[in-house]
């Protein structure tokens, strides 16, 4: 087995090649730089250098506020690469493991998303994911998509790394009450990707750690965590504001919880508490 990790500098491709390096894990890996999977003929010239037999795709258009600008570009990454690397996996008999969002549902729905609830993306970034799944599940059907929300970790430029420097300058933070999800701490998001290639399963799974709340009740819980391990922050205050008051051009799901009891039971797996997570990422904050 050899697996080519496709946008290894990215935020969860950097955490992904650092633990199958450790793990002696036979992988390649390459950025934009090495391979514009936007352009087939560059992903067949590399895949026929190395015995390549799975792909796992965490490259992606990613800035959902710059989505809506960009479109083309966001288009071009999301859907045509996604579509290129499929059909390059299809042709070869490698397996493919593609990266999805929570952001391809609308929020309409008040309980967890199932795998197998219909998808209605409101923003662009949302639209070329969903498009980028159905185009890689038409081109090649045994293909595995893991979707995963409110991702956070060391390394990564999230909403929680944000609030959390934000919490260090500032007297008062505001931060959003009425966006509802599951976040995701990014070693865990890791492990579950290196179970799922174990197998290599055909179809969608969703992973998130458990329990939903908002983005203010995580903010909440960072500054109780900052107090707990002594890290010095600024914040008196966090206060409770509505999305609706930051004008924000790409519009978000007031409500994204992904259901994980397919990929718990199929990789039997213990999903951590969000909480969890977010304790081991600020402890480890304490340590750098």
């Amino acid at each position: 087995m050899l697996i080519w990790i496709v946008g290894s500098n990215g935020f969860v491709g950097s955490l992904l090649s650092d633990a199958m390096r450790k793990r002696r894990i036979p992988f390649v890996e390459t950025t934009r730089r090495d391979v514009d999977i936007t352009k087939r003929g560059q992903i067949e010239n590399f895949f026929s250098r190395f015995p390549i037999s799975h792909f796992i795709n965490c490259a992606g258009y990613t800035n959902v506020e710059l989505a809506e600008k960009q479109q083309d570009e966001a288009y071009d990454i999301n859907v045509k690469g996604t579509l290129n690397l499929g059909s390059v996996a299809k042709k070869h008999g490698a397996k493919i493991l593609h990266l999805s969002t929570d952001y391809v549902f609308d929020g309409a729905k008040q309980t967890p998303y199932l795998e197998t609830d219909i998808c209605n993306p409101l923003s662009i970034y949302g639209k070329t994911k969903f498009e980028g799944e159905k185009q890689l599940l038409k081109i090649e059907p045994s293909a595995s998509i893991l979707r995963t929300s409110w991702l956070f970790g060391k390394g990564g430029k999230t909403f929680i790394s944000s609030i959390f420097n934000e919490m260090k300058k500032c007297e008062i933070v505001s931060v959003l009450e009425d966006q509802v999800s599951k976040p995701t701490y990014s070693m865990d998001l890791i492990e579950a990707i290196l179970k799922l290639i174990e197998s290599s399963p055909s179809g969608i799974f969703h992973f998130a750690n458990q329990e939903q709340c908002s983005r203010f009740e995580v903010a909440l819980e960072i500054k109780k965590l900052a107090k707990k391990y002594e890290i010095e922050i600024l914040c008196k205050e966090i206060k409770p504001i509505l999305t609706k008051e930051l004008n924000l051009s790409a519009i978000r799901p007031k409500y994204s919880a992904l259901d994980t009891e397919k990929i718990a039971s199929y990789c039997k797996i213990k999903l951590r508490n969000w909480k969890e997570g977010l304790e081991e990422y600020i402890r480890n904050e304490k340590t750098i």
